[in-house]
């Protein structure tokens, strides 16, 4: 068995919250949003959040491609609404699909509120702020070790810890995404069984 981890594709559309024309309170509340603090469905009390896809490399110019899950620099997984539509029984029982509010297409990001407690903190290889502060926002995880009978049944999960954006999925998510051959998904191993 194997976890994997987002990986955001070069040479796609990338999707960015726009912050244009909002103040800094604004755009940090947005920000905010996108935490997914909650370790449940948000559903209605999402509030749609303005994104845009830039489609032109920043440093080449070159025009960047179309794809069904558009890059983002975040980490989050966003959505066009066709590959919604396909994924949306697979990814039920671990998460939701929110609507952004984009100009360009209909687009929606993927709440993983599937929470496993599956880390082997003494095998892995963490850096916490603090030892071993559970509530660490951002803990720096180097090394991935978990444990297997906790994510057999878990395609999409969370850890517990408030590294909200970090979404780690297994294999038959990944099948589930080529057997629709949905394009602009990228993606690391972090860990396998096998060592």
């Amino acid at each position: 068995m194997k976890v994997f981890q987002y990986r955001p594709l070069e040479g796609v559309g990338d999707v960015y919250v726009d912050d244009r024309g909002i103040s800094d309170a604004e755009y940090k509340k947005n920000r905010n949003v996108l935490t997914f603090s909650e370790k449940e469905k948000i559903g209605t009390k999402w509030i749609e959040l303005p994104v845009y896809i830039d489609y032109v490399d920043e440093f080449s110019g070159a025009k960047l491609a179309t794809s069904d899950i558009p890059s983002s620099c975040d980490q989050l997984l966003c959505f066009r609404e066709h590959a919604k539509d396909l994924l949306e029984t697979f990814v039920k029982p671990y998460g939701e699909f929110l609507p952004l509010r984009c100009e360009e297409q209909k687009l929606y990001v993927l709440n993983v509120f599937n929470v496993v407690d599956c880390l082997d903190l003494e095998k892995s290889e963490i850096r916490f702020r603090e030892e071993l502060d559970m509530s660490d926002p951002e803990p720096s995880i180097k090394k991935h070790v978990f444990d297997e009978g906790k994510i057999l049944s878990n395609a999409l999960f969370r850890l517990p810890y408030k590294n909200v954006t970090r979404v780690y999925f297994t294999e038959s998510f990944i099948n589930e995404i080529e057997k629709h051959q949905l394009t602009g998904f990228n993606y690391r191993a972090v860990w396998s069984s096998e060592g």
